[in-house]
């Protein structure tokens, strides 16, 4: 199973990411966001 981290810097697509795409069904698992990629490096 692949772990994701979903980047983007508007919260609305950020946040239908995480909950419309079926992540389980791509055999991955959403394990945090980050609004910028400054804050997804930390």
């Amino acid at each position: 199973m692949y772990k994701v981290l979903v980047v983007e810097d508007e919260e609305r697509i950020r946040k239908g990411l995480v909950y419309l795409v079926d992540w389980m069904a791509l055999g991955c698992i959403v394990v945090g966001e980050a609004a910028n990629g400054r804050e997804g490096a930390a």
